[in-house]
Order: structure tokens, then C-alpha cells, then sequence
């Protein structure tokens, strides 16, 4: 999986993402944020996974791309979602 992230994005130590085998990219816009204990899973598919700018991914949220997730901007997903 490629990843492309803005210079003043975070993404947590503890956060896991998962390898994409098929090749998708995970872009993170800027000043968004990827909180502890998050999962990210290539679930088939090939779809990318793209956070826009300045929104959050709370602490325990699971998400499974499948055919790719696009998350706007000023977007705020709540703790343990998935």
C-alpha cells in the first residue's frame, strides 16, 4: 500500500494499517489525524482510501476498504465505529 500524507497530518504508533495486495493508496489530507488503536483493512477491491483535509479518526474505529472509502473534509468519526 502506498501511503501519501500530508506533511502536517498524524497518524498514531498504534494505529494499524493493514497492506494493501492489490495496490491501493492511502492518501491523508492535511492537518488530519488517525487516533491510537484505528484499523484500517483491504477487504477485495481496489479502491483507494482518501481523508481529506483537517478530519479525524477516533481512537477504535475499524474500517474495511473493499472498493475504497473517501472520507471528506472537516469530517469527525467518533471513537470505536466501524
Amino acid at each position: 500500500m502506498t501511503i501519501e500524507m500530508h506533511p502536517s497530518a498524524k497518524i498514531s504508533k498504534l494505529a494499524d494499517i493493514e497492506d494493501s495486495v492489490r495496490g491501493s493508496r492511502f492518501v491523508i489530507g492535511e492537518h488530519s489525524a488517525i487516533d491510537s488503536f484505528v484499523k484500517f483493512k483491504p477487504a477485495g477491491g481496489t479502491g483507494d482510501i482518501i481523508i481529506g483535509a483537517r478530519s479525524v479518526i477516533n481512537s477504535g474505529c475499524v474500517l474495511y476498504s473493499g472498493n475504497g472509502i473517501t472520507i471528506g473534509n472537516n469530517v469527525s468519526i467518533a471513537a470505536n465505529c466501524t
